[in-house]
């Protein structure tokens, strides 16, 4: 699955939230992708237009886990921005993802 953020315009995600240092890659557009077989959710800086950099993952590569770290057979993805934290916490946007065995929906903060 596939999940895509884009701010608004560089300095806000919308008319109510300006975005600030403290987001650092807010101006960015980022892609979201399940790599379900890897066990894990890839992040990537979209914004140039000939080249996609991963800048972060979420779980271990290759291994499953039940625990705050991993997940285990990631399936679907959302976005929310801007994030429900934004307006006390670093957070630019809350991406959802179905953890398919395990059981449950699993909330990451970007």
């Amino acid at each position: 699955a596939v999940a895509k953020y884009k701010p608004l315009n560089e300095s806000f995600f919308d008319d109510s939230f300006r975005i600030t240092p403290f987001f650092p890659d807010a101006t960015n557009e980022l892609l979201f992708i399940t790599d379900t077989g890897h066990h894990r959710v890839l992040m990537l800086n979209i914004t140039g237009s000939y080249q996609l950099d991963v800048i972060g993952q979420f779980g271990v590569t290759g291994i499953a886990l039940a625990d705050s770290t991993g997940l285990d057979w990631p399936h679907g993805i959302a976005v929310t921005t801007p994030a429900a934290e934004a307006s006390f916490e670093p957070v630019i946007a809350n991406v959802f993802v179905a953890d398919r065995r395990n059981h449950r929906l699993v909330k990451l903060n970007v």
